[in-house]
């Protein structure tokens, strides 16, 4: 059974530490929870230009943040991955492209976080999925990819 925020392709680290003649044990579930409000924040900002319906995310958080946090972008180290279908973002790719750095600028200041996007023809696009899109990052089926970073002191990178 999986809590309704994670899924069974969340993988969390347990972490034995040894202090004061004592074992402690932490984990990174906080991850987890923070990733679906992380999302969603992106979302509303790819949806301004690309077609809901014609676009994936997955985000895996790095550091960084609580679930309640509200300005959770500022607080929370993260990449994120934009999966595109060609056939219903292809025009407004390079829009969205040239939006991302002043995004990241506006919203990330603190952290490192990147938005990696990557475009698909539909069929590839329609076989990536939350459980599996690591895997897909390897595969030559992208007809459109950039990389888009900032850094903690608010350095911003285009590839």
């Amino acid at each position: 059974m999986y809590p309704e925020q994670g899924g069974e392709s969340d993988v969390v680290t347990v972490y034995r530490t040894y202090e004061n003649g004592m074992y402690r044990y932490e984990d990174d579930y906080g991850a987890i929870l923070i990733r679906p409000a992380y999302e969603e924040q992106v979302r509303t900002f790819a949806d301004q230009y690309l077609p809901p319906e014609g676009i994936k995310i997955y985000t895996e958080i790095k550091s960084g943040g609580a679930a309640e946090e509200e300005a959770i972008l500022n607080k929370v180290s993260a990449v994120t991955y934009i999966f595109m279908d060609d056939a219903l973002c292809s025009e407004q790719y390079e829009a969205f492209l040239k939006a991302v750095p002043d995004w990241l600028t506006e919203n990330c200041q603190g952290v490192p976080a990147g938005i990696y996007l990557r475009m698909a023809e539909s069929e590839a696009w329609k076989q990536i999925g939350r459980s599996d899109y690591e895997d897909k990052l390897r595969e030559d089926i992208y007809t459109e990819e950039a990389e888009c970073a900032i850094s903690g002191s608010g350095k911003v990178t285009v590839y």
